[in-house]
């Protein structure tokens, strides 16, 4: 795996197993505490596609520490968290997270997650690269999005939302669908991921109202993309 992954943990030497067992799946990847990368992140982490919170203990820090990173576009999210808190996963989604694993896992899926992430940043078609409707634009090269001229901070798995969204507006687009094109795995039974990234998308749509949106939700299936008025 030709990705440079950084593991941000809030108790490192309880992710050294974790850390070997990542490098044994040929992941090329670096450790730290945040404190370490709080501040100069252009530079800290240009060189990173993806970064993978390993929580311990608090899960608090780390929507601040989403925040922070948020502005650099080219990166993904991953959070290992021991919380068995539906509200501290809607949280970490809410801050930027493209996906979230509950502890503990299997490392394969850990694995299989991590790679579905650098799929999806890295797997951007060169036709068609900019889409547009009504004043909405985006472009797939630069990973870009405005609207009313005006940029929307999105993250990558929003991003992978809107773009397929374009790319076939009125097509109706099921969970599982949606799952592994934005995401780039498996749906499974009570995932609510694709729920809270559609949720948040709207909202940076400035669309809180679905009865009005361009998101329209499909009850019992999915949704889809359709032109207003």
């Amino acid at each position: 795996m030709n990705n440079h992954l950084l593991l941000i943990s809030d108790h490192l030497s309880h992710s050294q197993e974790l850390i070997i067992d990542l490098q044994e799946h040929e992941c090329s990847i670096k450790a730290g505490e945040f404190e370490h990368y709080a501040t100069d992140i252009q530079n800290k982490l240009q060189r990173y596609s993806l970064i993978i919170f390993d929580i311990h203990q608090h899960v608090d820090w780390v929507s601040g520490a989403l925040e922070k990173f948020s502005e650099l576009k080219h990166l993904s999210f991953l959070i290992l968290s021991p919380s068995e808190k539906e509200q501290d996963c809607l949280n970490a989604f809410s801050a930027g997270a493209d996906d979230y694993l509950k502890k503990p896992f299997v490392v394969a899926e850990c694995v299989a997650r991590i790679k579905a992430l650098l799929r999806r940043s890295h797997n951007t078609p060169m036709d068609d690269a900019i889409l547009s409707h009504g004043d909405l634009v985006i472009n797939c090269l630069t990973r870009h999005a405005v609207i009313n001229n005006q940029s929307l901070n999105l993250t990558n798995s929003q991003f992978n939302l809107l773009e397929i969204f374009l790319r076939y507006p009125g097509r109706v687009f099921s969970k599982e669908q949606l799952t592994e094109y934005s995401l780039g795995r498996k749906y499974t039974a009570y995932d609510r991921s694709i729920d809270v990234h559609v949720s948040h998308l709207r909202h940076k749509l400035s669309e809180d109202h679905h009865d009005e949106s361009w998101i329209q939700t499909i009850r019992g299936y999915g949704y889809a993309f359709v032109a207003k008025g």
